[in-house]
């Protein structure tokens, strides 16, 4: 074991949807490496022969140079995200806040890819720092004259082929997605202000009925506005609450006790009285009288 000092105890899953749990999965990756090298090459020494295969062929790959490099580029980009995903899990966070904070941290990553030589360096410096610890040398991969698989460029610098191959790539394919899924609908956003804004333009409250032509109701549209939502956050609260509510012990419990304990533990702002539990309780028939 590694005699610096670490916090993490344990690997977390890459999870597909949450990407707080990304962000934390691949710098736990990054504080663990030396430790899962040195696991991976004790199961190496193993006599079953698969596991011993699998553990060697995992060992070698994690310590090519382009997967340090792309594992560290991930964590950095990573970072410019995780507050914006911290944000969206709150429960009174509203459509146009929302849109602001993913407009700023887009506004954070371009000004990161417009500094994209300087950024390289300071990657390629941890990158290489954790390469020297097991001896690797971080060089680029073997260039041929056509490439069909992987991207084919023509340099001898190290640094400068994963900035081109890697880091510039990666970053504008992370830009995209946060157009693709959240600041597309800026223009949707902005039509609704039609409704309340006085200053408005007719073009945008057109676009707003050629949206939402079905539903062609101001209260309806108002609906919409305020029941929009940003994120499944509030959701995965629900199966995350159910997951505690139906344990082992309540295997057997009823749908109607089910949707009822998992509302007084969801909504706890609302208070209820012993009054109303007795009152809901003295509803149903008994063989027994109810006596307080």
């Amino acid at each position: 074991m590694p005699e610096n000092n670490i916090s993490k105890k344990s690997l977390k899953r890459n999870c597909e949807t949450r990407w707080i749990e990304r962000y934390h999965s691949v710098s736990d990756f990054l504080e663990l490496f030396e430790c899962v090298e040195e696991a991976l090459e004790e199961i190496c020494e193993w006599d079953h022969t698969d596991t011993s295969n699998q553990a060697s062929a995992f060992r070698n790959s994690i310590l090519q140079p382009e997967f340090i490099i792309t594992v560290v580029t991930i964590s950095k980009v990573f970072g410019f995200g995780l507050p914006l995903s911290k944000q969206f899990q709150q429960i009174n966070i509203y459509l146009k806040l929302a849109m602001d904070l993913a407009q700023d941290t887009l506004i954070e990553l371009k000004d990161y890819r417009k500094h994209a030589q300087k950024n390289v360096e300071d990657i390629f410096l941890a990158a290489k720092k954790i390469a020297d610890k097991f001896n690797v040398t971080m060089t680029i991969p073997r260039i041929d004259k056509r490439q069909v698989h992987r991207i084919n460029v023509q340099t001898n610098n190290p640094e400068e082929y994963f900035r081109i191959s890697v880091f510039i790539p990666y970053l504008d394919s992370f830009i995209s997605q946060l157009k693709s899924r959240f600041l597309n609908h800026i223009d949707i956003l902005s039509s609704f202000h039609s409704l309340f804004d006085e200053n408005s333009t007719k073009e945008e409250f057109k676009k707003l009925a050629v949206f939402y032509e079905e539903d062609l109701n101001v209260n309806k549209l108002f609906q919409i506005l305020s029941t929009l939502p940003i994120s499944t956050a509030s959701n995965e609260r629900t199966f995350s609450s159910q997951k505690r509510i139906k344990t082992y012990l309540r295997n057997t419990i009823s749908e109607k006790r089910l949707n009822g304990l998992a509302m007084l533990n969801i909504i706890r702002e609302v208070e209820i009285t012993i009054d109303e539990m007795i009152e809901e309780l003295t509803k149903k028939s008994r063989r027994l009288e109810f006596i307080l």
